[in-house]
C-alpha cells in the first residue's frame, strides 16, 4: 500500500515543476517506465495545454494475467469522491454560499433524522446515517442496507 501511495506523491512532484513551462516528456516517460518496471502501480497521465491534449500515457497492467492497460480500462477509484466532495463543499463555504452547521433537511427532508445532522458530521462520517443506498433513482428513495458480518 505504501508504494502506490509514494509513487502518486513523487509523480505529483515531476509535475510541480512544469506547470507553465515545456513539458519534458522524457522526463514523465521515465519516471512512468520505472513504476510500470516494477509493478507498482497502473493509470492514465494526460496533460492538457491550452485546450489540448499535449501527452497522453497509460501505464501497467490492470490484471494479474499482466494484460496492459488499454484505452478503455475503468479504474475502481474507491473513497476518492470523498476528498472531491469535501473539496467542493468547503469551497461553498468559502462563496458563502453553504454552512457547514446546515442541516441536511435543506436538502434532502425525506432522509432520516435529517434535521438532526449537520454538513460538518456528513464530512466528517458521524452522521449516524449507517449504510443507506439509493434504490431507483427517478424516486429517490432510500433504503437500510442489512448488516453484513
Amino acid at each position: 500500500m505504501k508504494k502506490p501511495i509514494i509513487s502518486c506523491i513523487l509523480f505529483c512532484l515531476i509535475l510541480l515543476p512544469i506547470q507553465g513551462q515545456e513539458i519534458n516528456t522524457a522526463k514523465i516517460d521515465s519516471f512512468l517506465n520505472h513504476i510500470e518496471k516494477y509493478n507498482q502501480g497502473i493509470g492514465s497521465v494526460v496533460i492538457s495545454k491550452g485546450g489540448k491534449t499535449v501527452y497522453t500515457r497509460r501505464f501497467g497492467q490492470n490484471n494479474l494475467n499482466k494484460k496492459q492497460n488499454g484505452e478503455a480500462f475503468k479504474y475502481r477509484i474507491g473513497s476518492i469522491t470523498k476528498l472531491m466532495t469535501a473539496t467542493l463543499v468547503e469551497q461553498l463555504v468559502e462563496q458563502g454560499r453553504l454552512s457547514l452547521t446546515e442541516t441536511l433537511d435543506t436538502y434532502f427532508p425525506n432522509i432520516p433524522n435529517a434535521p438532526k445532522i449537520s454538513l460538518t458530521q456528513l464530512l466528517n462520517h458521524s452522521s449516524g446515517l449507517g449504510i443507506y443506498i439509493l434504490r431507483n433513482d427517478s424516486l429517490y428513495f432510500w433504503t437500510k442496507l442489512p448488516q453484513l458480518l
